[in-house]
């Protein structure tokens, strides 16, 4: 989590050296950093706003179009669809609902797939995922799952999670405990690393 609050130019680096693009993040102009990369932090956050507005926050020239790909490839679109709220001329519905006036989650894991298509509207190089399964529901989290192969060979995704069925889709993983680097390389190998250790199971690590 501290190490993608980095990259995204959110954090300063405390020790040791972090680069994008074998730049020092240090070298970068905050906000041309924060504007150059897409992170969904674990627990996000939205304004009194429409939903439509708050996903324009990260994209502001993305269109109609650029929305409902990213709704669509979160796994939520049907579920803002039928979303209404309000009543006579404050009626709104989908996209227009105002996200202040959601209390609650209308479906499980329905705000975690808003944040996820909110980071998927940018269309950055660099998305930066903290925790993208936790507060998901099992439709969710293989939603999640087909959107990160779909992004392969476009988008660099970086995903801080303990989940095996995450990291086996990764190219490469560093498992990180107490600071320090427990295990790194193809994920195979580190899954199988894990389960050596007992720290998977044995049917996630080879699947």
């Amino acid at each position: 989590s501290a190490l993608l609050r980095v990259l995204a130019g959110l954090e300063p680096t405390a020790a040791g050296h972090a680069r994008l693009d074998g730049v020092e993040t240090g070298l970068f102009d905050p906000v041309q950093l924060r504007q150059s990369v897409a992170y969904v932090p674990e627990l996000p956050e939205f304004l009194p706003l429409s939903i439509e507005d708050n996903l324009r926050l990260m994209n502001p020239v993305a269109s109609e179009a650029d929305i409902q790909s990213a709704c669509n490839l979160a796994g939520v679109m049907e579920d803002i669809r039928v979303l209404e709220t309000g009543v006579g001329s404050n009626r709104r519905f989908g996209l227009a609902v105002n996200m202040g006036l959601i209390d609650h989650d209308p479906q499980p894991g329905f705000l975690k797939r808003v944040a996820l298509a909110r980071g998927y509207v940018r269309r950055s190089g660099l998305l930066l995922l903290d925790g993208p399964e936790r507060h998901l529901d099992p439709e969710g989290e293989q939603a999640l799952l087909r959107a990160i192969e779909e992004l392969r060979g476009t988008t660099t995704v970086i995903v801080a999670t303990d989940r095996p069925q995450i990291i086996r889709l990764a190219d490469r993983v560093i498992w990180l405990e107490g600071g320090r680097t427990r295990a790194e390389g193809p994920s195979s190998a580190v899954l199988e690393q894990l389960y050596a250790e007992g720290r998977v199971g044995q049917t996630l690590a080879e699947q």
